[in-house]
């Protein structure tokens, strides 16, 4: 520190010095105590932000409620009052809308018009209807219904809207402007004799006809200032400060309509620290918003930090004043103040240097660099500004910044930068759009500071577009789909609950569809995943067409969809519905030149109070979408409590299964396959048979299904395996078949795919002292289909142990049969439709012929299955067909009369391994 030459005595040194330190730290003082009042100001600032956002956000959602109604609306004469009143409760607005006083319908008529409504109102129930008051204007505007049906609303039916000023500019607004149109608030009596005060939304109806300048009425609402301002002060930090809002009818005139400390008389008595007047514009009505502190908010403000900060300044003034007097009577004074002189020289140069690096920085910054003149116009711009905003530097420097934003955004925007330019904010960040030069969309994150000694504020702008862009796609993907833009399941799946807790309070009528495209799967296998995704694309938009905007359309996954209908009437409505959906979905697909005709299946569940939770109804949905595809798909179906008995039918026979299973209860019968040209049995295909003591004799049909969707099939298939490996090693140890004689065993698509089933089929062969060529197994077309690269892997591993494979019920897939020639099989099963005409049709003939030559072609052994009568089997037998099987043929027989039947007809081969 410099000590003038004049000083020339410790105490002079002392004084001086206490006393420069001394104005520096009450300066510091005053500094701090300024900070902590800017704190708290800035918290009182935020507070009032919050409470102005959530009005506005409440105001919105009362617009939001009354543009629900406006559907209903379009269509007056298709509804009545109870119509509407039934409408209005389902909606539960007075559960969701704060303050919600009532819903109306008002309808607008010339003065010629006005006996003609009410004639019609007569007509629909409304006999006491009158319109008042009466008296010559150009128009009426009568409230026609009204819901809640509360006695104070009621008493409003008839009443001109358009008869009361207040009303009257508010409808005037909505009609000009086609937007909604708010009130000054109404005193209104409530059915207590109570009076509060009232805003009124109006919301325009157009016209039907041409001219769409003119409108027919107006939905209205009614709410209660007190109701809207409920839960607007729950945060605590609102709750310490005031707030009145006064209707601003004319700048010189202003009504206060709410005040939070109503309650409170001696409020006004106070004096606040902190107060600010903002405002909040909504349909065409301006609102001044006061805010002001409380003692409870001012009493949160920090006074012992500059307190403080004044002892430690006035105490460390003191300890340096005697420091600097010891250092006056120092021989070394001279030495120190040449090192404090070099000192300031080194301090000096590295501003220097910091200097030239900030204006490097300035020029080379990726990100815009600026400054605002108290007037918030640019002062200085850096060159990024050119590659962010594609404007030169010089068209900026001089312009208002909040021109630099898109027009929809400067309102938001113009506030908190006036607070910084009034120094009211120390600091404000923004995010906004602007425009380019080319006028594109750019999304910036601006942030300014203001700094005390300074007069210029300094900026800072990031460019974010693309940080907006994937916020805005996981908004968007986090509630629909993908592929086809509808909503996803939890989107689905969360209003579908939302109606179920919904139905359980009162009635909600409401009913859900489950459809999805019949045989997707071999139009994605045929034509590719592209033609595939841009058909589930084209089917969701036909179904979309169809709907109401309430209805919620979902998909669930592959071409599985979901539909949520709200507001259903009753079952004829849905079936129209249906009908509607089904006959859009049979019209051709046009899909990258291919030409596609689907079929759908829909499966509907009626909702209600009895349903708890989603997953019930959206099962009863299922079961109805089963029921639809086993009557031929191409229909829709009603769940109802038949199927629900049958669904328990199902599960008594799953748990039966399971039991019979668990102690290797299931039965077999062996029925025989012949080699025609020799008329000799070759081989048995297994069946599963299943006797139970209480179920009795259970059809296979029933069964075989209820294991497939239970999982219970891969336990009972590979009981039938070990059977049948037993069996044979039985008879052969009996010596009653040839070497080469075979079980043949069907294997489900859940069981082919099994990881183990190689090894396990490996084991059981060699347990029963068997080999590869004394087993076949029989799959179905679909598993050639849906997995041909893993079908061809387990095809290769059995054909190297000697197992035969034989496509079963060939014929009735929907294949290319492409895998004939590339997938290594040994024969096919021709399905018994394809003979059970061939004596009178002569088409099934022909299919019959033409599969016989493919086989010999590709050089693959023939079954023909299903053979009953004696024309069936001379047919057969005169085509060449290499094997055959069937009731006329053989019965299936158990393991006794199958020992017989082979002790009659074929005698012991004497061949051994």
């Amino acid at each position: 520190m410099y000590v003038p030459k004049k000083l020339k005595s410790a105490p002079a040194a002392f004084c001086a010095v206490l006393a420069l330190s001394l104005t520096v730290v009450f300066g510091l003082w005053l500094s701090a105590e300024q900070r902590a009042l800017a704190a708290a100001e800035q918290r009182f600032d935020r507070s009032a932000s919050e409470a102005v956002f959530a009005i506005e956000q409440r105001l919105l959602t009362y617009k939001q409620a009354l543009q629900s109604l406006v559907a209903l609306a379009d269509t007056p004469e298709a509804i009545d009052q109870t119509i509407w009143s039934g409408y209005v409760e389902r909606r539960a607005l007075a559960d969701d809308l704060p303050g919600f006083r009532g819903i109306g319908l008002s309808l607008e008529v010339t003065p010629d018009a006005l006996p003609r409504l009410i004639q019609q109102q007569q007509a629909r129930g409304m006999e006491g209807l009158r319109v008042w008051p009466i008296y010559p204007r150009e128009r009426y505007v009568p409230l026609v219904y009204v819901a809640p049906k509360t006695e104070s609303n009621l008493a409003f039916l008839g009443y001109d809207m358009y008869s009361e000023p207040t009303r009257r500019r508010a409808m005037d607004y909505a009609r000009e402007t086609g937007r909604i149109g708010m009130t000054s608030a109404i005193l209104t009596r409530d059915d207590e004799g109570q009076y509060h005060p009232t805003i009124f939304l109006f919301l325009p109806l157009s016209a039907t006809d041409a001219d769409a300048t003119e409108i027919r009425g107006f939905v209205s609402g009614s709410f209660r200032v007190e109701g809207l301002m409920k839960d607007v002060f729950r945060q605590p930090g609102l709750r310490l400060n005031r707030l009145e809002i006064f209707d601003a009818e004319t700048p010189q005139r202003l009504r206060r309509v709410y005040d939070s400390q109503h309650d409170n008389p001696d409020i006004d008595q106070h004096t606040p620290a902190f107060n600010t007047d903002m405002s909040v514009s909504f349909g065409g009505q301006d609102w001044l918003l006061r805010f002001s502190s409380l003692p409870a908010f001012e009493q949160r403000i920090e006074p012992n930090l500059p307190k403080w900060f004044l002892i430690a300044g006035i105490l460390f003034s003191i300890s340096l004043a005697s420091f600097i007097a010891l250092l006056a009577n120092s021989r070394g004074r001279a030495r120190v103040l040449m090192r404090m002189n070099l000192s300031l020289q080194r301090e000096s140069h590295r501003r220097q240097q910091l200097t030239a690096e900030l204006r490097q920085f300035f020029s080379i910054s990726p990100d815009i660099l600026c400054t605002l003149a108290p007037d918030g116009t640019f002062r200085q711009v850096n060159p990024a500004a050119e590659h962010i905003l594609r404007k030169d530097t010089e068209m900026l420097e001089g312009t208002y910044f909040i021109e630099s934003l898109h027009p929809d955004d400067r309102e938001a925007c113009q506030g908190r930068l006036q607070k910084l330019l009034d120094r009211s904010l120390p600091q404000i960040t923004l995010e906004a759009r602007s425009l380019t030069a080319n006028n594109e969309v750019c999304w910036i994150e601006w942030s300014f500071v203001a700094v005390d000694w300074e007069t210029v504020f300094y900026g800072y702008g990031r460019d974010i577009t693309d940080r907006k862009i994937i916020e805005h796609e996981l908004h968007h993907n986090a509630f629909h789909d993908k592929l086809t833009g509808v909503n996803n399941r939890s989107v689905f799946i969360d209003r579908l609950d939302q109606l179920i807790k919904r139905s359980r309070r009162r009635r909600v009528d409401y009913a859900i569809m489950v459809m999805d495209i019949d045989n997707f799967k071999t139009i994605n296998d045929s034509y590719g995943h592209l033609v595939g995704d841009a058909l589930l694309q084209e089917f969701a938009k036909r179904i979309e067409r169809q709907l109401r905007p309430e209805d919620t359309l979902s998909r669930f996954g592959g071409d599985e969809f979901m539909l949520l209908i709200e507001d259903t009437c009753n079952e004829e409505d849905l079936r129209g519905l249906a009908r509607r959906i089904l006959a859009a979905l049979q019209e051709p697909f046009v899909i990258k030149s291919v030409q596609l005709v689907l079929g759908s299946s829909i499966g509907i569940a009626l909702g209600g109070a009895h349903y708890t939770n989603t997953d019930d109804i959206i099962r009863h949905a299922d079961l109805a979408l089963y029921r639809a595809k086993d009557r031929g798909k191409g229909c829709y179906v009603i769940f109802d409590e038949k199927m629900q008995c049958e669904q328990v039918n199902r599960s008594a026979i799953e748990q039966a299964l399971r039991e019979t299973l668990q102690r290797q209860g299931m039965g077999a019968a062996y029925q025989p396959i012949i080699e025609v040209a020799p008329n000799r049995i070759v081989g048995c295909e297994v069946l599963a048979r299943w006797h139970h003591d209480d179920l009795g004799e259970v059809e296979p049909a029933q069964f075989i299904s209820v294991a497939e969707s239970s999982g219970l099939i891969v336990q009972l298939g590979r009981q039938m395996l070990t059977r049948a490996c037993r069996t044979l090693a039985n008879l052969r140890a009996s010596n009653l078949v040839s070497n080469d004689f075979y079980m043949s065993v069907n294997l489900s698509p859940k069981e082919f795919f099994l990881v183990d089933l190689v090894d396990y089929i490996r084991i059981t062969l060699a347990q029963f002292g068997l080999s590869g060529r004394h087993l076949a197994i029989e799959i179905t077309e679909g598993v050639l289909i849906e997995r041909d690269d893993e079908a061809a892997a387990v095809f290769n591993e059995l054909q190297a142990m000697g197992v035969r494979i034989y496509v079963d019920d060939f014929g009735t897939g929907y294949s290319s049969l492409s895998y004939l020639r590339r997938l290594p099989i040994d024969g096919i099963k021709l399905d018994r439709s394809f003979i059970n005409q061939t004596d009178t049709i002569d088409k099934n003939q022909k299919i019959v012929r033409a599969i016989l030559e493919l086989a010999r072609v590709l050089k693959l052994e023939s079954v023909v299955e299903g053979v009953e009568t004696d024309q069936q089997r001379a047919f057969v037998f005169g085509l060449g067909f290499g094997y055959a099987q069937g009731f006329g043929i053989h019965r299936p027989l158990n393991n006794t009369d199958l020992v017989t039947l082979l002790r009659r007809e074929q005698s012991p081969s004497e061949d051994t391994e």
